[in-house]
């Protein structure tokens, strides 16, 4: 179930911490540095349904997450830099770079001041149509559609959603169909479909959470920040035909150079996980000459990711467990490791079935 999924990871870290596995394995998974993936930073909000909330870290816990970093002997670099100790394989001491997704206006808001004074630097991904204003931020759509419906009816299904719980189902339910879409065009006019029948505005959504181009200006001169590129339309790549892909990743470098008069040399994929982003998106980054490319699939960073730039792992920062000893398990290598582990082992259980061979 959908509200399970928190509580099972959460169990996870603090089984890999209090077990004493984190410190066991950790000199074995640890790597060289680690590239940590945040969206939004503000305030904890009290409402009982809050689907995105994995996306929300409080400003607290970002300060607690630089302290916390420090003080286990982290050095906070840029993107640029971490990019130069792997090509140079200097590894004399253990870095974390930060990263912020999707150009959140609160990134601004909160997280700029605590990174100006703690003095770390920091990399922000735009997806241009965001800061145009007409951004596809369709999982922020489905929130406020459930939250004010106790049901939503659309083509030949009906959901009810009047209690938090049943509003959880259906958003994961709404979730998993804009998911399902064969195209990133599909998936547009499901949301937009949706959207117009319970007169939810997505444009004003989009501009009432994302930063205006005025804003990225103002914090692209921040020596501290890194503005990177995130696509025109935050589209599930692997669903794109190859000329909307080349578009994708073209276009958002080069509308960012033009408004920015920078040039941009990194790249953070649109959801980046496995089924998301793969080789034939990693050639066309490198072909368009980024220096570096992020995905979310989890893991720290080891010296032969040198030869990996267009495919560098992040650690995802889950709003929905935010204590600092899961901070420990997840940068020390152990948890992501464990995972992929799992994973693996699914996969391959999947193909012995599949072969008959379980």
């Amino acid at each position: 179930m959908p509200h399970l999924k928190p509580l099972v990871r959460r169990a996870g870290l603090d089984a890999l911490y209090f077990s004493g596995a984190n410190r066991l394995f950790r000199p074995v998974a640890e790597g060289v540095g680690a590239i940590l993936m945040f969206h939004r930073v503000k305030p904890v909000r009290s409402e009982p349904f809050q689907p995105n909330k994995f996306l929300e870290v409080s400003p607290r816990f970002l300060e607690q997450t630089i302290k916390r970093l420090r003080r286990n002997g982290y050095k906070f670099i840029s993107l640029d830099e971490a990019r130069t100790r792997l090509i140079e394989r200097r590894f004399n001491d253990r870095f974390v770079v930060l990263t912020f997704d999707d150009g959140f206006r609160d990134n601004k808001i909160w997280a700029q001041p605590i990174l100006a004074k703690h003095r770390v630097p920091y990399a922000v991904f735009i997806p241009t149509g965001c800061a145009d204003g007409v951004g596809n931020l369709w999982w922020l759509t489905l929130e406020s559609i459930v939250a004010h419906q106790d049901t939503i009816e659309l083509d030949d299904f009906a959901i009810s959603c009047g209690t938090p719980r049943d509003k959880a189902r259906a958003f994961a339910a709404l979730r998993d169909m804009v998911m399902s879409q064969p195209t990133p065009c599909d998936e547009r006019a499901f949301v937009c479909r949706l959207a117009q029948r319970y007169r939810h505005d997505q444009a004003a959504t989009t501009r009432s959470v994302c930063m205006n181009w005025d804003e990225v200006r103002e914090l692209a001169k921040d020596p501290l920040a890194t503005v990177g590129a995130h696509t025109v339309s935050h589209p599930v790549l692997a669903k794109a035909e190859e000329s909307l892909v080349w578009a994708e990743l073209k276009r958002g470098r080069d509308i960012l150079q033009e408004k920015l008069q920078r040039d941009v040399h990194h790249l953070a994929y649109p959801y980046g996980s496995a089924d998301a982003v793969g080789p034939r998106e990693f050639t066309i980054a490198s072909q368009i000459g980024y220096h570096t490319a992020l995905t979310t699939r989890p893991g720290v960073l080891m010296p032969g990711d040198a030869d990996y730039l267009m495919q560098l792992p992040r650690i995802t920062i889950d709003g929905s467990y935010q204590r600092e000893h899961h901070l420990d398990v997840l940068v020390s290598g152990v948890a992501p490791s464990a995972w992929n582990g799992i994973r693996q082992m699914l996969r391959l259980d999947a193909i012995r079935s599949a072969w008959g061979l379980a």
